[in-house]
């Protein structure tokens, strides 16, 4: 079984340690709401009935309204709601030295875009929701910058300019400014798009996006489900998972929950290490890649399954459990891939099965039919079938090494070819199966072992083109034990 480097092993109970602390309910419910006095004359005014708070007042101008708070709190039970006067953000900056804890509901009377900037932390306890339905930002960020580049700023506090601010268009982190994390236990679900931008992303629960969902931080994000509760993150856009310096994801309680769900595009980014133990499906592109570095580093120690309607493009090294992949379009990898142990873990379904008894990988491009994908249908907002081409293919850029008496199938629909380097497999199966051509690039294909009792090697090709003429017929070479060379 592949191992996590250390720094992750400690990295997961550093998080746990610090949950504990912090997600607390605020101590006094005087205490959930503290307007400060900032925007002078227009400060925030809170107006209260029964369990539900409105947040009025603010600076208007043009199309954002800005808000801000020495306290921001929302309790278990309570709704918080900002009223929209007719504008298309409402900014919200937290200007104290606490996190802002929600454990209730937080929402917008209209249909502006929220914005809640904490640079000290944002908690979504298990009782949190959203009633938004614009788009929703949660930051650790210093900022938010403008076009006109002013800032509304959360840890140098003044009055927006009035006579040029104008559309927001990034975040601003401090210089000084301490890491925060964001944490979710909540369900969170948006109209439009959905941000989480934090130093730290502790994220269980469930993201629900209409549009785009990213899920950002400068440093690690942090993905668990539970025994009871599954974790989504499903976005009718694209989905954007980025942890610049790490990704740790273990999601396998519910083993045929899928979950992260794209209508469009799905990317993990990061130039540290990504552990992806899920399920992915994405209704256009899949991607992994890193920041600036030539390659990402990913290591599973169970089951990754990914599934695209579109291509599959890994920009990575991999090392861990049987890897599959099927994809309507291209699937192409980059760099090495290493599999080391069985996925014990996954209900693979009909010949896939395999995988859970032996080390292995399958590729299969060019599929109109997937196995594995979305919990109940299609994603809202996908276009599927985008990204398939009329031949999609295999591409393998580099070595592909198997454990012992291991598997590897590539298999392509239509007409694709099937391009490699040198396949590893002592002992083992490897099957190329291309409705074009298969092209090794001169790199060894190989089952022998030391003692000469090697594996099976089977290269089918589904059709040959000649001038003029299509002959459909099926071209298998068997070689056993033996090592082929194109």
């Amino acid at each position: 079984m592949a191992q996590l480097p250390q720094w992750v092993l400690l990295q997961r109970s550093i998080w746990f340690a610090a949950l504990v602390l912090t997600l607390a309910e605020p101590h006094s419910s005087l205490a959930q709401l503290i307007p400060d006095t900032s925007l002078g004359t227009h400060s925030s005014t809170i107006s209260t009935n029964g369990l539900i708070d409105t947040v009025n007042g603010g600076v208007r101008t043009g199309g954002n309204l800005f808000h801000s708070f020495l306290e921001f709190n929302v309790g278990t039970g309570r709704s918080l709601y900002f009223n929209d006067p007719g504008v298309t953000n409402i900014l919200t900056r937290v200007t104290g030295v606490n996190p802002s804890t929600i454990n209730g509901r937080l929402g917008v009377n209209g249909n502006a875009n929220l914005f809640l900037l904490n640079p000290n932390g944002i908690l979504f306890g298990a009782g949190a929701s959203l009633d938004v339905r614009g788009s929703f930002t949660a930051t650790t960020a210093a900022a938010v910058k403008f076009s006109d580049g002013s800032e509304f700023s959360a840890t140098n506090p003044t009055v927006p300019n009035l006579l040029t601010i104008s559309v927001p268009v990034g975040l601003q982190r401090g210089i000084q400014q301490p890491s925060a994390t964001i944490v979710n236990r909540g369900t969170l679900s948006t109209g439009q798009d959905l941000t989480l931008a934090g130093d730290r992303l502790d994220l269980q629960g469930q993201l629900q996006a209409g549009g785009n969902l990213t899920l950002q931080a400068t440093d690690t994000v942090h993905i668990r489900d539970t025994f009871t509760e599954p974790f989504l993150a499903q976005a009718g856009g694209d989905l954007t998972v980025q942890g610049d310096r790490g990704i740790d994801i273990l999601a396998l309680n519910h083993s045929t929950w899928t979950a992260f769900q794209s209508g469009g595009n799905l990317s993990l980014v990061s130039d540290g290490v990504i552990s992806g133990d899920a399920r992915f499906a994405s209704q256009r592109n899949f991607e992994v890649r890193p920041i600036t570095q030539e390659l990402a580093t990913f290591i599973s120690l169970y089951d990754p399954i990914i599934t695209s309607a579109g291509d599959v493009n890994l920009a990575l090294n991999y090392t861990g459990a049987s890897l599959l992949v099927e994809a309507g379009g291209n699937i192409r990898v980059q760099g090495i891939l290493t599999i080391t142990t069985p996925d014990t873990a996954a209900p693979f379904v009909g010949d896939d099965a395999i995988l859970n008894t032996r080390p292995g990988l399958i590729l299969r491009s060019g599929q109109t039919t997937r196995r594995y994908g979305t919990n109940s249908g299609t994603v809202t907002g996908s276009s599927t079938g985008f990204g398939i081409v009329p031949a999609p293919g295999i591409t393998l850029n580099r070595r592909v090494n198997v454990a012992n008496g291991g598997v590897v199938r590539l298999t392509t629909g239509g007409t694709g070819d099937i391009r490699t380097q040198q396949i590893d497999v002592a002992a083992g199966e490897i099957t190329v199966n291309s409705g074009g051509s298969i092209n090794t690039n001169g790199r060894r294909v190989d089952t022998s072992t030391s003692n000469g009792n090697g594996g099976t090697i089977r290269l089918m090709q589904q059709a040959m083109f000649l001038p003029g003429i299509y002959l459909p017929l099926v071209m298998t070479f068997l070689l056993m034990g033996a090592r082929s060379q194109s």
